[in-house]
């Protein structure tokens, strides 16, 4: 936001609380009136997860409408915009009336259900197994093991360094002497197989030169493809607001498909990757950039996003931000908040990023305990993906409560996959905050519990050495996981051991 924005103010009511702007801001969420707090939506340091240009609040108030970021003091919300001023609309008394009405006018559905093997099975990503040591022989060894291991798993991510370079979207035949073979071999073994992908260009290489002649990179004032520090050094970027760029893409992309691959994880088009004055065939912001970014997955069922931006309501697939292998904040402390941000803003199929945290780096420093309370906690959102080995770095007691957690998973997968599908027809959100469906009875700072659909109330612990846990139930009748009955509306304190994941089904 290089020009200086334009201002709209609005008052929170009494009692107003608020989600939206940033998933990784969701553990700050609801912001209210003691909230001090700069959600830089549409700007260069925002943007590395889920984003939209929309707030709801829990008595139904919506704010909504073009690219805004937005700033909240004293209970007062500041949108910061450009153009297009925020729309502010009041449909209902609750969160679920503001939902509602954004799953009509923000982001609705485009009524298209995602492949079940991602809701139904365990994800496995080889990254923090093989990092940058992708070889054919590292790949199928993995897989193996994930099998050996009696781990339930119909999908298999090839992550970074398995094609050429960036650009050449071909698998390096140093590394992969029968890429074809190796497929085979894992669709034999019962995976779908995903190969990691970002619209990054290695500078000064064959495809380089080609796409820079037939204007398909983004370029700088100066009109040269401009050079754009990512984590992997300096790159190129294909400009996906040029159609003829779009079909390149789509075209290496086809080649894959037609060898056995079954889809991508696009990562990277976070929108701190381009720049207010890039020069482009469709002139957009570094917003529209990310936008378009996840437009192209639309064409491939088998997809996986990191960063995205309005675009809610459409069959993608979405992970959180990498975690650290931490407690509290950035780490295992983030994943309900992040995970009911993500479906209050329509990104409802959600991923908590891998086991562990996706940031755990070497073996040396892991925490059995976090390991497994993640493994927990995972396992009832709707998806649920490893990349270290459990087998490996864990004792195996740890390794059989990861195992018992990722088999909880399966066994709910038809009941999360029904929620998938009613998702995709009616927009209803996959899970939610309490205050979803038991307004106002002091939930709304509830952080470590979510409702999954409206029947299941899931509590994992989320706190180093919580081996007791009191719960405060809603309304109703509960039967906890282990065939006890309690009524709602009270606290209770439950044992926590490591092997427990608490959860109740709401039986009236």
């Amino acid at each position: 936001m290089n020009k200086r924005p334009k201002q709209l103010k609005i008052k929170m009511l009494t009692g107003e609380r608020w989600y939206g702007g940033d998933v990784m801001n969701g553990n700050d969420m609801p912001y209210g009136k003691d909230s001090q707090f700069h959600c830089r939506v549409i700007e260069k340091r925002g943007g590395h997860n889920q984003v939209s240009s929309l707030l709801l609040s829990n008595l139904g108030r919506l704010i909504y409408g073009g690219e805004f970021s937005f700033k909240i003091s004293k209970g007062v919300i500041t949108c910061l915009y450009n153009d297009e001023k925020p729309t502010v609309i009041k449909c209902g008394n609750t969160l679920k009336d503001a939902y509602k009405k954004a799953s009509e006018v923000v982001f609705p559905t485009d009524k298209k259900v995602p492949p079940h093997e991602f809701f139904t099975s365990i994800q496995f990503n080889d990254w923090m197994e093989v990092l940058f040591d992708q070889t054919q022989e590292n790949v199928l060894n993995y897989a193996e093991n994930i099998k050996k291991n009696g781990y339930p798993c119909s999908l298999l991510m090839i992550d970074d360094k398995w094609m050429e370079y960036y650009g050449k979207f071909e698998f390096h035949s140093g590394r992969f002497p029968d890429p074809k073979g190796m497929l085979d071999k894992l669709h034999e073994m019962g995976f779908k197989v995903i190969l990691w992908e970002t619209p990054f260009i290695t500078p000064d290489m064959v495809e380089w030169k080609r796409l820079h002649a037939k204007g398909f990179l983004v370029k700088g004032k100066d009109g040269w493809p401009s050079i754009k520090w990512w984590w992997n050094g300096y790159s190129a970027v294909l400009d996906m607001t040029n159609p003829g760029a779009v079909a390149w893409l789509k075209e290496q992309n086809d080649k894959l498909i037609a060898m056995g691959v079954d889809g991508f994880k696009f990562d990277a088009g976070d929108m701190g990757y381009y720049d207010d004055d890039d020069v482009t065939f469709e002139p957009v912001t570094p917003a529209g950039h990310c936008k378009k970014w996840c437009e192209f997955g639309l064409n491939y069922p088998y997809n996986e996003y990191r960063a995205a931006y309005n675009i809610g309501g459409k069959c993608l697939l979405q992970r959180q931000n990498d975690k650290d292998h931490v407690w509290g904040r950035s780490g295992l402390g983030d994943i309900i908040p992040n995970m009911i941000c993500q479906c209050m803003m329509g990104y409802n199929y959600s991923c908590p990023d891998m086991v562990g945290g996706g940031h755990i780096g070497g073996c040396d420093n892991i925490s059995e305990e976090l390991f497994v309370r993640y493994a927990a906690a995972s396992a009832l959102m709707p998806m649920m993906q490893f990349s270290i080995s459990p087998w490996r770095v864990l004792s195996e007691q740890g390794n059989q409560l990861c195992l018992k957690f990722a088999k909880l998973h399966v066994e709910f997968g038809d009941y999360i996959y029904s929620l998938v599908k009613k998702c995709a027809e009616t927009g209803e959100p996959i899970c939610r905050p309490l205050e979803y469906d038991f307004p106002n009875e002091g939930f709304i700072d509830e952080k470590s519990a979510f409702m999954l659909g409206e029947k299941y109330l899931v509590c994992p612990v989320t706190v180093e050495g919580q081996f007791k846990k009191t719960i405060k139930l809603p309304s109703g009748t509960w039967k906890y996981f282990d065939g006890r009955e309690f009524e709602g509306g009270k606290s209770y304190e439950f044992d926590t051991p490591l092997d427990v994941l608490p959860y109740f089904c709401k039986i009236n």
